[in-house]
């Protein structure tokens, strides 16, 4: 059944302790923004490529993440993988990407 696949899986967890900001005026000195935040984030993911025959192979995979600052997301990808010849490849690609917000722009 899984002659062919070749199977990738992992997880991953950050825990951010410190997310302290500060944003202040010099002249005269004035605090206009304060934060201090902590934060976890984990994922999980997979990803299964699949040689359909010797110059052919698909490739599929999924990414799973969660943020406790809001929330979580999924993120598909695909390809299909062609080599007609020893030196030529050709690739049809899709996939959804998600790039967290940095604290500065979560909490401003």
């Amino acid at each position: 059944m899984f002659t062919g696949h070749s199977i990738i899986a992992g997880v991953e967890f950050v825990d951010n302790i410190h997310q302290d900001m500060l944003k202040y005026d010099e002249q005269p000195y004035n605090v206009t923004f304060s934060v201090n935040k902590n934060s976890q984030n984990w994922a999980i993911y997979a990803q299964d490529e699949f040689k359909i025959f010797n110059t052919l192979i698909l490739n599929f995979g999924l990414r799973y993440d969660k943020y406790t600052t809001f929330g979580s997301t999924i993120n598909p990808r695909a390809a299909l993988i062609y080599n007609p010849l020893e030196q030529t490849t050709i690739k049809l690609l899709y996939g959804e990407a998600f790039r967290a917000p940095i604290p500065s722009e979560h909490y401003i």
